[in-house]
């Protein structure tokens, strides 16, 4: 079923085209968040937040701006990353260093640090730049499977990248500056 008779089956009847739609894209979204996260039940629980969000979201879900495909799949990655971010975060800070050298605990805390500034400035990208970037860097997905997520070509992945690479060296310039 395409996204234009989805949106008709939703717009008849809301309870049987949604329906339609999570059996559609449940396996895609399995597949994306899966690739994040590795907990079964943070998987599932991410997946059902994406069509949460999608569904009370659904005003703003354009047709002519992309497919339901790539609108789900971009909700379905920053979902997935967030989760990670947030049961990383769980970890009690003695735990993650239980039994570490005291010289082992400083590189770990510069990593963290690194890591998250890294994660604030990508943030200042919008989409779909951000959600290329990070799968590309932090997951190491390729351009192919970054482009059948978001509807592009892989050659088009690619340029994004470069441009957004490009865009966050000079941010990072200007405000280090």
């Amino acid at each position: 079923m395409d996204d234009a008779q989805l949106m008709k089956a939703i717009g008849k009847d809301p309870g049987k085209g949604w329906e339609l739609l999570i059996h559609q894209y449940s396996g895609l979204l399995w597949h994306i968040a899966g690739g994040i996260l590795r907990d079964p039940e943070d998987i599932e629980e991410t997946v059902a937040d994406v069509f949460v969000e999608a569904w009370q979201n659904w005003h703003r879900f354009n047709p002519e701006r992309g497919s339901l495909k790539s609108y789900l799949g971009v909700i379905a990655l920053r979902r997935a990353i967030d989760r990670r971010r947030r049961v990383r975060c769980d970890l009690p800070l003695e735990e993650d260093w239980l039994g570490a050298e005291e010289e082992e605990v400083l590189p770990q805390i510069l990593n963290r640090e690194q890591s998250r500034e890294v994660l604030d400035l990508v943030d200042t990208l919008k989409e779909p730049d951000r959600s290329l970037v990070i799968g590309r860097y932090f997951f190491g997905r390729s351009a192919r499977e970054l482009a059948q997520v978001h509807d592009l070509t892989p050659n088009t992945v690619d340029q994004r990248i470069r441009r957004a690479l490009a865009k966050l060296r000079q941010y990072r310039e200007v405000n280090l500056a």
